[in-house]
C-alpha cells in the first residue's frame, strides 16, 4: 500500500488526576511552557526517510508488506525558543499559554494533573496556599474550596464542589490549635496522634499518624452531605451530585509504618459515620516501627484519549479503557493498565490504538491552525532498540470495539517512525500532520495504530489506566501526554490564490571586504505558495527543480552556512525552499527561469526571471556596471554583499534582471578623475593605498 506525503494526524492525550472530586471527563487540551516529569519537551523528531520497513508477523501475516514511510524529506526540523505565558484555562487540565515573542502563536497543553479551578464559569491557575481569618484556614483557589476550622473539636472541616458540600471531621478529641504551613495544616489529638491535610493540585491529601503505640486500630469520622448524597461501592466512599451523577471518591487508604511495611485498611460506613478499620494484629506486631501514617486517597477520573490494545492470546477482546466507574474507580484487572505493542511475551502478538476524542478536536481546535504537535509515551518495558511505527486508519474503523481479529488491514493510511532503545524511559512523536488532517482539513479521526518495525521483539507503554491501579492511585505521574502549537491566523492564508505564488532569488555570494573579493558561488530558491501546493522552477536548458509547500507557516529561508557568506536571510518569510543549492552556471551567460504552482487540479499562470553572471576584469566602479546592465544599483550592492562602490578584477557578480546588454559582455572603459578618485577613497578605507 502506498502511504501519501503527509506525516502523522492527530492523537490525543489524557489527563488523569488524583484529587478528592469531580470524576468527569475534562473539556480541552492545551499547552505550555513548564515542562516537567513525563511532561517535558523533547526534539522534533522527523520520519525516517527513504525506508520501507517490511513488518515480520510471526501469528498474523495480515500485516505484512503493507507500511511504507513518508519518505517528505522537506519537513523542516522546528524549534520553539520562545517562552510562553499563561493566557487562561480551558478546564481543569488544559491551559492556553501565549508565546512572549508572537502573541498569535499559542499552546495548548494536556497535562498529567489538574492545574486550574473553575469560578463562575471560567478557569484560573490553582493556588494550594492555605489562607486564614479569625475563626478559621481556608484555600479557595483550587477544585475543591475548603475551610479548616480553628475548633475542629465543634466544627466541620467543608469540602465545597460547585453546589455540593461535604462535611467530614475524625472524632479524635483536639488538645490545641492547628498549626499551618503554608499549603498544609496540621492537627493535634489525643494519644499522640496527629492528622496533616495538605492542598495539592486537584486533591486534598490527608495523613492520620500514629506517632506511638496505644492506639486504636479504629479510626471514626463524622459525614454529612448536602445537595447530594454519598455510600460505600467495593471499599471505597462515592460522593453524588443532586442529579445522581459521580463527582468525589474517597479510596480506601493504606498503613505504613516506618520502615514502608503496609497494610490494606477496610472502610466501614454506618449512616454517617465511617470507620477506617486498621488490622489489629499488624498494628498491635512488635516488629511495628513508628510513626504509622495511614492516607486516605481522593480521585478524580478524566479522560481524553482512547488507548486500546489487541493481543492474539485474546482474539476477541479489547483491551483498554474499562468501565472503571462501575467498579469504584479501581482498576481491578491489571491488563488495561498498558499499552502491548509486537510479540509480547505473555499475549503473543500484540498492537495498540490511540485516538484522541473527537469533542477536543471539535471544541477546542475547531478553526485552529496547527504549527507542531507532539504525544509522548512513558515506557513500562522493552527488550530490544527498536522503532515505533505510528499509522493512521482509513475508512471507518472503530478502535473502541477493536480485536485481534479485526485488524485493520486494508485502511492503513501515513505512517511516522521513531527509533528507541532500553535506556529511553519514553517515547515521543511528532504527530502534526495527523493533527492538521483532522482540525484543518476535516479528515476522519480514527485514531493511530502502532506496531514495531521489527515486531518479533516487544514494547509496552504506559496507558491512562495506570492511574487506576490499586496501590497506585494517580502518584506515579507515567502517562501519556504531549502538546499542541497552533495559531488563530496563519501566516499563508488557507485560501491563498495559487496565482499569488511568489519566489525569491537568493544569490550565495563569498564576500571578503579586505580583499575586495566578491565571488558567486550557488542560487537559493524559496517562497510563499498554497498549502499543499507543489512549486516547479524551471532553468531554460539547464535544470528543472520541485518544490513543496507542506504547510502554511513560514520555516524558511533556512540556508546551511557557507564559508565567507554572510547570512543575511534571517527573517522567516517563506513556506517552501529548495532542498539543495544550484551551481555549476556559466558565466556571462543569460540564464531565464519559470516558474508555475500547483495545487489538485489547478495551475497557476507562469512567472519569469532572468539573471546572468558577470566576471569583473579589473578595477571599476558598481555605478558603471549596473548602468550598462540597467539595473538598480541598490539591488546590485545587495545581492553581491557588497559594503561600497569598489570592484576588482576576478569578482564574479550576479546580475538580477538584466534589462539593457542582455547579449554584451561589459567592458572597462578608462576611468575618469573622479571615478579614480572614488576608488582610492574605497581602497583607504580598507587600508590599503593606490
Amino acid at each position: 500500500m502506498k502511504i501519501t506525503n503527509t506525516l502523522l494526524k492527530i492523537l490525543v492525550l489524557t489527563i488523569l488526576i488524583q484529587i478528592f472530586l469531580p470524576i468527569q471527563t475534562v473539556n480541552g487540551l492545551i499547552i505550555k511552557e513548564k515542562y516537567n516529569g513525563y511532561g517535558k519537551y523533547i526534539d522534533y523528531t522527523l520520519p525516517i526517510y527513504n525506508k520501507l520497513p517490511i513488518l515480520e508477523n510471526k501469528t498474523n501475516n495480515s500485516t505484512k508488506n503493507i507500511i511504507q514511510i513518508n519518505n517528505n524529506t522537506d519537513v523542516p526540523e522546528i524549534e520553539e525558543t520562545s517562552l510562553f505565558v499563561y493566557e487562561e484555562g480551558l478546564s481543569e487540565n488544559t491551559s492556553i499559554y501565549v508565546s512572549s515573542e508572537d502573541e498569535n502563536l499559542k499552546r495548548l497543553e494536556f497535562e498529567t494533573e489538574v492545574v486550574n479551578y473553575e469560578e463562575n464559569g471560567n478557569y484560573y491557575p490553582i493556588d494550594t496556599t492555605i489562607k486564614e481569618d479569625e475563626y478559621s484556614y481556608y484555600n479557595y483557589t483550587n477544585l475543591i474550596k475548603t475551610t479548616f476550622p480553628t475548633d475542629i473539636n465543634n466544627n466541620y472541616i467543608k469540602f465545597n464542589y460547585k453546589n455540593l458540600s461535604v462535611n467530614y471531621k475524625p472524632l479524635l478529641n483536639s488538645i490545641s490549635n492547628p498549626y499551618k504551613e503554608e499549603s498544609s495544616i496540621q492537627y493535634f489529638y489525643e494519644n499522640n496522634t496527629n492528622i496533616v491535610y495538605t492542598i495539592n493540585n486537584g486533591k486534598i491529601k490527608e495523613d492520620i499518624i500514629y506517632n506511638s503505640l496505644g492506639n486504636s486500630n479504629e479510626i471514626l469520622y463524622e459525614i454529612n452531605v448536602e445537595n447530594g448524597s454519598y455510600k460505600l461501592v467495593n471499599n471505597i466512599i462515592t460522593i453524588y451530585d443532586e442529579y445522581n451523577n459521580l463527582v468525589m471518591s474517597i479510596n480506601a487508604p493504606k498503613a505504613y509504618d516506618s520502615n514502608n511495611n503496609e497494610t490494606d485498611i477496610e472502610i466501614l460506613l454506618n449512616e454517617n459515620i465511617i470507620t477506617y478499620k486498621i488490622d489489629y494484629d499488624w498494628l498491635n506486631s512488635e516488629e511495628r516501627s513508628y510513626p504509622i501514617t495511614i492516607d486516605p486517597e481522593m480521585v478524580v477520573y478524566a479522560h481524553t484519549a482512547y488507548d486500546i490494545s489487541v493481543l492474539y492470546n485474546r482474539p476477541t477482546e479489547t483491551i483498554g479503557n474499562p468501565d472503571v466507574e462501575s467498579a469504584g474507580w479501581v482498576l481491578n484487572d491489571p491488563i488495561h493498565a498498558y499499552m502491548y505493542i509486537g510479540n509480547n511475551p505473555s499475549y503473543g502478538d500484540s498492537y495498540s490504538y490511540y485516538k484522541f476524542k473527537d469533542v477536543y478536536v471539535n471544541q477546542e481546535l475547531s478553526g485552529k491552525y496547527i504549527k507542531k504537535a507532539e504525544v509522548y509515551f512513558p515506557v513500562y518495558q522493552t527488550n530490544a532498540d527498536n522503532t515505533l511505527i505510528g499509522c493512521t486508519i482509513t475508512g471507518n474503523y472503530n478502535i473502541t470495539s477493536a480485536t485481534y481479529n479485526t485488524i485493520p488491514v486494508n485502511n492503513i493510511g501515513d505512517c511516522i517512525s521513531k527509533s528507541y532503545t532500553t535506556s529511553d524511559y519514553r517515547i515521543v512523536l511528532d504527530i502534526t500532520s495527523y493533527i492538521k488532517d483532522v482540525v484543518e482539513k476535516g479528515k476522519v479521526n480514527n485514531g493511530i495504530m502502532f506496531m514495531l518495525d521489527d515486531s518479533s521483539k516487544y514494547l509496552t507503554l504506559y496507558a491512562h489506566e495506570y492511574y487506576y491501579i490499586d496501590g497506585v492511585n494517580g502518584s506515579s505521574g507515567k502517562y501519556p501526554g504531549g502538546y499542541i502549537l497552533y495559531y488563530d491566523n496563519p501566516d499563508v492564508a488557507t485560501n491563498m490564490d495559487i496565482n499569488d505564488f511568489t519566489y525569491n532569488l537568493r544569490p550565495m555570494v563569498k564576500y571578503k571586504y579586505q580583499e575586495g573579493a566578491a565571488y558567486f558561488v550557488a542560487l537559493g530558491v524559496d517562497g510563499k505558495a498554497p498549502v499543499d501546493s507543489k512549486v516547479v522552477m524551471n532553468i531554460k536548458d539547464f535544470k528543472t527543480k520541485e518544490m513543496f509547500a507542506y504547510d502554511n507557516f513560514y520555516n524558511y529561508p533556512n540556508y546551511p552556512d557557507i564559508i565567507d557568506v554572510p547570512n543575511k536571510w534571517t527573517t522567516l518569510e517563506s513556506n517552501y525552499q529548495t532542498d539543495e543549492f544550484i551551481d555549476g552556471f556559466e558565466k556571462n551567460k543569460v540564464y531565464e527561469i519559470e516558474f508555475i504552482a500547483y495545487k489538485d487540479n489547478q495551475e497557476s499562470n507562469k512567472k519569469k526571471t532572468w539573471f546572468l553572471l558577470y566576471e569583473v576584469k579589473g578595477f571599476d566602479l558598481i555605478n558603471n556596471i549596473a548602468t550598462f546592465y540597467g539595473v538598480d544599483v541598490k539591488t546590485l550592492i545587495e545581492d553581491n554583499n557588497l559594503n561600497d562602490e569598489l570592484i576588482t578584477e576576478g569578482n564574479l557578480l550576479f546580475i538580477r534582471e538584466p534589462k539593457r546588454n542582455i547579449d554584451k559582455e561589459y567592458k572597462s572603459e578608462d576611468l575618469t578623475l573622479d571615478e579614480k578618485l572614488k576608488i582610492d577613497a574605497s581602497l583607504k578605507g580598507r587600508n590599503i593605498q593606490c
